[in-house]
């Protein structure tokens, strides 16, 4: 075999085990591309299912307070405050869906959120309404949370 036989033979080789190692990041980026678009749009659908969830529980809420001794007081603002405050973090979180640490950032203020109206629900009797419509609630942060790896 002449010297130029072999080069031709030994480009050959090279080209026909490099290619696939060329195209191995490009073909990573595409899939790991497209799984982050399915939890994009999985995080999407969770979380506009909490905000529906939400807007059930703030009824609810709103129904046991007032029925409640904290009718009017200082405290029954404060824990509507909360809630107000776990809508702007669902809101900001739809917002940051495709943005993942942003994303990621923004879960993690809906879980602590939660954890603060979770806390009251389980320390006040507000009624069995309240408590059901809080465990939707609860078990749809509890799933974004788990999506993120974040605890709740």
């Amino acid at each position: 075999m002449n010297r130029r036989m072999k080069q031709a033979i030994l480009a050959a080789l090279v080209l026909t085990f490099a290619s696939p190692i060329v195209t191995l990041p490009a073909q990573a980026q595409s899939v790991y591309g497209q799984r982050n678009r399915v939890d994009s749009q999985r995080t999407l659908r969770m979380v506009e299912r909490l905000e529906t969830n939400t807007d059930q529980f703030k009824s609810t809420l709103d129904r046991a307070l007032d029925d409640s001794r904290l009718n009017g007081s200082n405290r029954e603002d404060n824990i509507n405050q909360y809630v107000r405050d776990f809508e702007r973090a669902t809101d900001s979180l739809k917002d940051q869906v495709n943005d993942g640490d942003r994303a990621a950032r923004a879960v993690r203020e809906v879980v602590n959120r939660a954890s603060r109206i979770d806390n009251i629900v389980q320390r006040r009797r507000l009624g069995q309404d309240a408590q059901r419509s809080w465990a939707v609630v609860r078990r749809d942060v509890s799933s974004l949370a788990s999506l993120y790896g974040t605890r709740y």
